[in-house]
Parts: structure tokens; sequence; C-alpha cells
């Protein structure tokens, strides 16, 4: 372990001499009249600062001070992947031997100077609070610690520095205070290292929003009821003006580091102006004086690797698709009650309080006591309320305690009346319609953002998905801390949705039977699919949380009644309950060559048998290296697309991830805004599905993918090959495998791409069969037409008008939806949804890839577009469709 160096701040003249020379060549910016605070930093405070900074502030006495008042030092710390770095830190000891350690962790544009002025409280002995060995340090890339130089160096890197940190200065059980980006480090620290080591952790910049009736119903009905206090209305009045004014420089900072790192580290007054802005701003009218400000300015000025390295860590947390954390409020529901804070995605107790609180750091020594009725646990996830804690009324809850809250008994009444009153009535009205379990109900349905010129955030679904019932350590077996898991890294990603829905549901039973926990993943798109451009992005590459797209237990959901199987988890409780040095890694180059041409269910049951044999709690399996396999998934494309799949149907369709398998509560928001269109102006109302027929037709780029699936002599693909569907395929005689006949090619065109003849003729003779099927005194009348189509030309157009003439009252396109950013951004899922309703699908079936080494990996890509029918045939079989309901080109 590297040793700690003792640390004075030493400025070189040379560096001091060139910030006046820079001052000296500033050229500031006009202001127009009257502009104050409107427009950013005043010009006249700035120039006041500049000139200050230039001829009369004196460094050298500043430099004194901090060198004197705190002692400081430099560790060398190993970084896993990024080698070693140099941190710079304040180290300063209470005199009270069996104090409190504390981490002390500053964010942007922060420094270590933000633990100076309440230092010598939290080491001081007393008789009213804890006293504290306080170790604050300058993060990787600002002050003079040194800066990390390769990417990808994000939130989960900074936690693991601090942490060493502590460990290597014999802190091995410490406590933790985080704001701002120390906020999200010292969260992931709590979620990682808590327990063992990170007892409590205690933020200054916690992140609320109002409760709503999906996630926190008792909350929501409480302010419905008794209303917001002024000071939550003044809080969330602010919220909405800094979401809505003054987060530009969050994207700035997130999106072109580089580019605004060159103004901060040419230009003083251009780094002044960044920061001054936000010191005014941030801080609650507190009365800056200049010197104050330019020894802040300084740090930054001076710092070892320079001011642009700080506002990296913007850039690297939106790459790595970062998200703040569940932080965990409770608002006060009388005089007589206290405030009790915790985190669920943690293993420590919690701290929170209002930014200039922070002498409540010195009055944690009180614990919280357990107290009746509501389990605290069951009503948390996102902050719900803000309210500035009245001075003495912090809570300290340690970890292992069972923390609940206290209403008042006529309150409680009152509540429990209202609930009933409420929900009764639509309790009754599912129960009758909807015999299936509810899972999509637990999921908030209000996920809707207006806003389609940027990708959606997905926070509450987010909230949702950390907060599920299952992300609880102290669950019995074999869920909790004890549970079973098992984590597919080997799950195909950046391809279709549906090439990986295909995997996810198969995996999803796997894991199953394998009576282990599935441990469920965001979609990640391929970067070109993705609707919006890459300047809007949110993450490189897009993701978009599963339950967005589906829900059910695949997805977190429950299971049937009297299942104890463990429920599915997310990643991060994944990495939680199962750190690294406890998992099994299973190779899948260790596996699959034994059974690579086998059956269905042969690879089911022998990956079956492994991971339900095998003794470890926690199971990861990795992909073989693309030199050994570059389709390495457990249930690959290989064997969707050939019948070698066909024997897990029956199984795989019975089984409660199928029956189970439900439409995400935003693609059902979805269909259910744009069911209108499906409704005809007159006529009796009936189920618009009852009289639909849906087609997907595929223009535009899908010609060269089709000549290839005739190169290549390709067959129908995974479930479209099941051999009760009518319109199956057989493949023509004569080809081989690379090359066709121009007779076989013709014959794949027409399944493939057909004409406008060939698409007017399919649908009326599928409409006609579908119709001659009816039973006795069945009613079954077509007439509306539900295009699946990515083509808007005139060829469309036109033979919609064509087909006009065939009788159809309604003809409808994927165009003609109204989505919004949700419904973008799942789009493909809500077109799915719409065929799987309606009353008669007509699809393409085609997609094999033919024998595993006569296939280039480049043309794999162009023959699994079929997916997209495959997964719609399997929900219309599951929902007790008729197989002449389900028709092939």
């Amino acid at each position: 372990m590297a040793t700690e160096v003792p640390f004075r701040i030493s400025v070189s003249n040379e560096e001091i001499d060139f910030l006046k020379k820079k001052l000296n060549l500033t050229r500031l910016p006009d202001e127009i009249e009257d502009a104050g605070r409107d427009y950013g930093a005043p010009l006249q405070d700035i120039q006041r600062l500049t000139a200050y900074w230039k001829d009369r502030y004196d460094w050298r006495k500043h430099e004194t001070q901090l060198n004197e008042e705190m002692p400081q030092f430099t560790r060398d710390i190993e970084v896993e992947n990024f080698g070693t770095l140099n941190i710079h830190y304040v180290h300063k000891k209470s005199p009270i031997a069996p104090a409190i350690p504390l981490l002390f962790v500053h964010g942007w544009p922060g420094s270590f100077l933000e633990v100076r002025r309440i230092l010598p409280l939290l080491v001081e002995e007393s008789s009213d609070h804890p006293s504290f060995h306080v170790v604050a340090l300058s993060l990787p890339g600002y002050g003079f610690s040194e800066a990390p130089r390769k990417r990808g160096f994000s939130i989960e890197q900074y936690a693991e520095v601090f942490h060493k940190l502590m460990l290597a200065l014999g802190y091995d059980e410490y406590v933790t205070q985080g704001g701002d980006w120390g906020a999200v480090i010292t969260q992931t620290i709590a979620a990682k290292y808590g327990g063992k080591h990170s007892k409590a952790w205690h933020t200054n910049m916690p992140i609320a929003e109002p409760p709503h009736y999906w996630n926190r119903p008792l909350l929501f009905l409480q302010s419905l009821i008794w209303g917001l206090t002024p000071d939550e209305k003044a809080g969330l009045g602010r919220t909405k003006r800094v979401r809505s004014e003054g987060l530009g420089y969050v994207e700035e900072q997130s999106t072109q580091p580089q580019t605004l790192g060159y103004s901060l580290a040419d230009s003083p007054v251009g780094l002044l102006g960044w920061i001054y802005e936000k010191l005014l701003d941030w801080t609650d009218d507190y009365p800056w004086t200049d010197d104050e400000v330019l020894t802040w300015i300084s740090i930054y000025w001076f710092s070892r690797p320079g001011p642009a390295a700080s506002i990296r860590i913007y850039y690297e947390f939106r790459k790595s698709g970062g998200k703040f954390g569940n932080l965990l409020y409770y608002r006060d529901l009388g005089s007589e009650d206290d405030m009790l804070f915790l985190n669920l995605n943690t293993k420590a107790g919690v701290i929170l309080q209002h930014m200039n609180a922070l002498k409540s750091l010195s009055t944690i020594s009180e614990k919280c006591s357990a107290r009746e009725d509501l389990p605290l646990a069951s009503l948390l996830g996102m902050m719900v309320h803000w309210q500035d804690p009245p001075a003495g009324e912090m809570k300290w809850c340690t970890p292992t305690q069972s923390v609940s809250y206290h209403i008042s008994r006529p309150k409680k009444l009152l509540l429990v009346s209202v609930v009933i009153a409420l929900l009764l009535p639509l309790l009754l009205h599912l129960s009758f319609r909807y015999p299936k379990p509810l899972t999509f109900k637990l999921i908030p349905s209000n996920e809707v953002d207006t806003n389609t010129d940027y990708p959606p955030s997905y926070g509450r679904l987010r909230s949702w998905e950390g907060s599920l019932p299952q992300h609880n350590l102290s669950l019995p077996y074999p869920e909790g801390r004890n549970g079973r898991f098992v984590r597919f890294s080997v799950q195909i990603q950046q391809l279709g949705w549906n090439n990986c829905l295909n995997e996810i549901l198969m995996n999803s039973y796997l894991a199953y039977k394998s009576k282990r926990a599935y441990v469920f993943q965001d979609y990640v798109w391929k970067r070109e699919y993705y609707p919006w451009p890459e300047e809007k992005r949110r993450t490189l590459p897009p993701r978009t949380p599963l339950n967005a797209l589906i829900a059910g237990p695949t997805a977190g959901g429950p299971w049937g009644e009297g299942d104890d199987a463990p429920r599915s988890v997310t990643e991060e409780y994944y990495d939680i309950v199962c750190p690294e040095s406890e998992r099994r890694i299973i190779n899948t180059r260790d596996v699959k060559p034994g059974i690579v041409s086998e059956s269905g269910k042969t690879t089911f049951y022998t990956w079956q048998k492994l991971l339900l044999e095998a003794s470890e709690r926690c199971i990861e399996v990795q992909p073989a290296l693309p030199s050994e396999d570059a389709y390495s998934q457990i249930f690959d494309l290989w064997l969707w697309g050939t019948d070698r799949i066909l024997d897990m149907w029956e199984e795989f369709r019975d089984s409660p991830v199928s029956q189970l398998l439900e439409t995400s509560p935003i693609v059902n928001a979805a269909v259910a805004r744009n069911e209108y269109l499906f409704v005809p102006r007159s006529g009796p109302k009936l189920n618009p599905y009852d009289r639909m027929l849906a087609i997907h037709i595929r223009r535009g780029d899908f010609k060269e993918a089709c000549l290839d699936l005739a190169t290549w002599n390709a067959t129908f693909y995974s479930w479209n090959l099941l051999p009760f569907l009518p319109d199956n395929f057989i493949r023509p005689p004569g080809g081989s495998w690379g090359k066709n006949t121009d007779e076989d090619v013709a014959f794949y065109m027409e399944r493939c791409l057909p004409d406008f003849d060939g698409i007017v003729k399919k649908i009326a003779d599928s409409r006609n069969a579908y119709v001659n099927a009816r039973r006795s005194g069945e009613r079954r009348n077509l007439d509306t037409l539900y295009i699946l189509t990515n083509d808007d030309s005139e060829w469309l157009h036109q033979l919609k008008d064509a087909l006009r003439g065939e009788g159809w009252s309604l003809i409808v396109t994927s165009k003609d939806l109204i989505l919004h950013a949700e419904g973008v951004d799942t789009n493909m899922a809500v077109d799915m949804d719409i065929a799987r309703r309606a009353a008669v699908f007509i699809g393409n079936g085609v997609g094999d890839l033919g024998p595993r080494t006569a296939r280039p990996v480049r043309q794999l890509i162009n023959t699994q577009w079929s997916s997209f029918t495959s997964n719609i045939v399997h929900r219309r079989l599951v929902d007790g469709k008729e197989p002449i309901s389900i028709r092939f080109y």
C-alpha cells in the first residue's frame, strides 16, 4: 500500500506571474441595460473581481492560511483498469481517539475548501455531538489530485478511489458526507461498501419530486387533502425554475467538455465568470467576499491538472448511462412526529438535510426508534417532499433497524377511508376485466414526456425499477442476500429489439427453470436504429429500460399465485447482492461446442442442468471472444433461424414467462391514445381490433435484404416455422448456399417483397379465409386495415387507394400514430401490440441463416428482421388466436 506524503500548497512565482499577464490581457464583453443576473454573471461584478485579482489579491496570504489550517497529504491509489492516481486530501484527526471517521466529498464547482469553515466544529470535543476524524479530498481531476487519462472514469471509479483511501488510512468503518457530485459518489459508496464499511451516508443535495398516486398513494392523497406548505410550494417552484433555466451548464459539460475546456484553461476571467455565477445562484444569498471568491477560483486555476479536467465527470457520467439513485425523504406528518431518512438502494443508514444546515453533521448521535404502523420501505421510492428540517430533529438510523413512521390516528382513519372510497370501485372493475395478474399496474403509467425533440429520460420508471420489492437484502431465500441469481452478460445487444426479445424471454425462462433470479437489462440500441439524432442522445449507445417495452415477471413483475420462484432483479441490485468476488463466471466457449447442432430442448436443458446444479449463489454467463464464436449467445441466431428451436414451443408457450408476459404501461398508453383512429365514425361500436387486419409492409431499405435471403436460400425464422400455421415456406429446389437460380430468386422476392398486386391479393385471401372460418352463429367482419410500415412514399398512398376499393372503410398506417417521446422510443413495441390485438395478422416469415460455416458474418444481420413477426406470432398464439388468423406472404 502506498504511503501518505505530507503536502503543502506551493504555487510557483512563474504561475502567479502568468496569471497576472493573462488578467492584463482580458477583453470583457458588453452588457445590455438592466441585465442584472438574468443573463449570467453581472459585468460589474466581473470587472471588480478581475481588477482586484490582478492588482490587490494576495494569493500567498491565502495559500499560507490554507496550509496552516488544514493538514494536507497525497497518496497513490490504484484504480482497477485505470492505473495509479495520486490523490490530494485533507486529513484532520479529532483529539477524541474513538471519533467517527468521516469522508467529506465535494462536487463541481467545489473543492476541498468546502470543509474549511466547519472543520474545527467536526473535530472538536463536545458533550453536545460526536467528534469526527475528517478526510476531505480533491476529486481526481480537481485541485491538487491527479486527473485520470483514460475514457470511462465515472462514478464507480470515484467511489473506488475514495473507499480505498479510507481503508489505506486505517478506517475500515466510516461515514460519508457528499454534496453535488459528492452526493452521487457517496451514495454509490453506500451501495457498494455499505454495511461492512460505509456505516451512514449524509448528503446536502437530496433530489426531490412531488408524490404521485402510483408510487406514493398515501402521500399523494395527503397532499390533495392538506395541500403543500408555502415552503414546499416555494421549493417546487424553485426546482421548476432550475430545471427550465439553470441546467444549461450540465448539457454543455456533459456533451462537449473539451470544447468548453479551452476557454476555462486559457482565460482566468472566463473561468471566473463560469463559476462565479454558480456561487451566487447556489448559496442562498451568502455574502461572499472578493477574497473568498478569488481563493475559490484560484484553486481551479492553479489546480494540478488544470480547470478543464474538472468538468469531464459530467461527460463520463452521461456516457456510462449513469442515473441519480433513489434519494428518499419523508415529510413530517405532524408536530409530534420525527422526520426519518433512509435510502433503499444502500446498505448504509442515511441522513438528508438542507444545503445550508451543515451543522447537522454534528447532531446525529440520537438513533431512530422504530415506530408503529406503516413500514417505511413499503412507501418510499424517490424523495416525495422537500422541507427544511427544524434544528435538532435530524436522526441517524442504523442500517439494521426496522424503521417506520407514525401517522396520528385521526389522520390515519381519514386516509384509509379515502383510499378505500377511491380504490374499491377500480379494483372491482379490474377484477372482472382482467383475469391475469395485473403486473403492469405496479408500474407508473404516467411516464409521458410530451417533448419529442429529445429522447425520454424515464426517470420515474427507473425509480420504480430500483424500488422493486425484491430489491431487499433481508428477504428470505431464494431471494435476499442468500438468494440465487444469474446474469446473462452474453445477451445480444445493439441489434433489433425483436432479436433481443427472443433471447430475453428464453433466458428468463432458463433462469426460472434453474431456480435463479433473472437479471434484466436495458435494451441497448443499434445506433442507426435509434429515432433521435446522435447530438440529442442521452447515452451512447442509446438505452431504453426493459419495462418501457414489456411488463411481467421477466421485467421484475410477480410470478403467479403460489409460485415461489425468485423474482427478476435489475443489474444495479445484482451488483450489490453479488459482488464480483462472489460470482462464478461461465463462458459460453466452455459449453456451446458440445451442443452446437443440438435441438432447442437439448440446448436449454444442458444449460438448465449446469445452472441448477451450480453451488454458487451468483452466476454470470459471459460470451466467448468474437474470434471464437461471432454469435456466442446461449440461444443464438443460428438456433432461432432453424427448426431446431421448435421442440421448445409447447413448453415455452405454456411457461409463466409467456403466460404472464404483458404489454408495458407505456406501450399500452400509446396504443390507447391512438385507438380512436381505429373506430369507424358510424355503425356499431364494436371492439376495434375484432374488425382489424394488420399487415407488415416493409419497403425502402428492404430490397437488398430480400435479395440476400434469396442468395442464401433462406427459410422462415423461429416460431414462424411452426408447422400448424398456414402459408408454410418450402425452399424451391435448385439453389445452394450462397448461390441461387434466377427462378428461385423471383420466388423469394414474391414471398419476401411482394409487389402491389401481390399485397392486395394476399390481404383479400386472408380476410376471406378468416371470415369463412367463423363458427356457427359467429359474426366476423373485417373493415379496418392497419399497415405496419416504415414507408411513406407515393407508392403507399396508391396502395391505400387501391385497398379502399376492396371495401376497407378505415386504413391506418404506423405513420398516422401520434406518439409522445416514450411512444417514439418504443414505436416497434407499439406496432407489435396493435398487431397482437388484431383479428388477423399478415407478417413476413423469412429469416434462416443456413449452415453455420456457410455464411459470412456480414450477411447475418440482413436475415434477422422477421423476428418482429415471430414475436407477434408468439404473443398471438399465447393469447389464444387461431392459426388461420396468422398469415405470411
